[in-house]
């Protein structure tokens, strides 16, 4: 499917994205459980979203792990569906992914956003397609030159205010302040110093949080036998996302702090932290700049506008309005240009 009209479905600063794409009919390569993608993919997502629920509603207290979807502030939802085709194709395959995700912001921040800090994660899910471009080992354009071709254009969306993620964050934490300060004569001035907290830090190895990550990882690491080490790499794909999710605990393990009073000593995990530590393959090198040209490039975009640094200290918006379209060509044909070279 390639899509050719790139407006997003936008309403009020938020936008609305959902994607569908063919899920692979064929059998895992070298899988021990004779399984089908569609059946691994359905596995996945439910491994998922039990992790979820654990971190949600099953736990005792609030989660000591930072969320690796949450501290983006700015991601409403998102879901994940298996669509499956009539019965009369059910046996040849024609199953189809969606997702569906509504974000704060542009497609492009967004797409930037999500393609390297939650790109292992999409890539459990999304090798299921066999046109997929793992984002460990693709640019930006090829992945996000992938999303659109796969994406569906909404024709009605409905958002119930405007607020942002983080504006809905603020809400809560300045509601909980004002309960808690009452009718106090500095409720006002905290509740306008009021801000969001940094997203947290790593985790201590609490009894909980070391409790907690090892659920996870037992989770995690039961889908093994559904990932191969094969030639398409599926081994490799469940290692990155459980690298990356359990980032807290493979930090523990490497300062010896994993298990300081033995408290698990006695349970069977070698085997999962053993796999946890193992170094998959490294990705395409991301360059910290780009290569550009100077001269091409307006002045003040990648370094302060001053000559020499803090020369200037005050700037100003111009709007004109042209009247003789043809003057203001001859105009700007001669005015001078200032850019990065000098």
């Amino acid at each position: 499917m390639q899509v050719t009209d790139y407006k997003s479905t936008q309403l009020q600063g938020i936008t609305d994205l959902t994607v569908l794409c063919p899920i692979r009919p064929e059998f895992i390569e070298g899988a021990f459980e004779t399984e089908r993608h569609v059946g691994r993919l359905r596995r996945v997502l439910g491994v998922l979203n039990g992790i979820r629920i654990f971190s949600r509603e099953a736990a005792p207290g609030p989660s000591p792990f930072a969320d690796s979807v949450g501290r983006f502030q700015s991601i409403h939802f998102f879901r994940f569906a298996v669509v499956d085709p009539a019965p009369a194709e059910a046996l040849t395959g024609g199953h189809q992914l969606l997702l569906n995700v509504t974000f704060d912001g542009g497609w492009e921040p967004y797409m930037r956003l999500i393609w390297k800090p939650l790109g292992s994660m999409l890539d459990l899910i999304f090798c299921h397609n066999k046109t997929y471009p793992q984002s460990w080992k693709s640019s930006f354009d090829e992945y996000s030159r992938w999303v659109r071709d796969h994406e569906v254009r909404g024709r009605f969306f409905y958002a119930d205010s405007a607020a942002s993620v983080a504006d809905a964050q603020h809400g809560k934490q300045l509601e909980a302040l004002q309960r808690r300060l009452g009718g106090a004569a500095d409720a006002d001035l905290r509740a306008a110093g009021l801000a969001l907290p940094p997203p947290m830090g790593p985790a201590a190895p609490t009894p909980d949080a070391v409790g907690s990550a090892l659920r996870v990882l037992k989770a995690v690491h039961g889908l093994i036998k559904l990932f191969p080490g094969n030639t398409e790499g599926d081994g490799a794909i469940l290692l990155r996302f459980a690298r990356e999710l359990l980032v807290d605990l493979r930090q523990w393990v490497a300062d010896g702090e994993f298990d300081p009073g033995a408290r698990y000593g006695a349970l069977r995990i070698e085997p999962e932290i053993s796999w946890l530590m193992q170094r998959p393959q490294a990705g395409r090198a991301t360059p910290d700049r780009l290569h550009h040209d100077p001269a091409a490039v307006q002045a003040g975009i990648l370094a302060p506008f001053s000559r020499p640094p803090g020369a200037t200290t005050h700037g100003a918006l111009v709007l004109l309005r042209v009247e003789d379209a043809e003057l203001a060509r001859a105009w700007l044909a001669s005015a001078p240009a200032s850019s990065e070279a000098g």
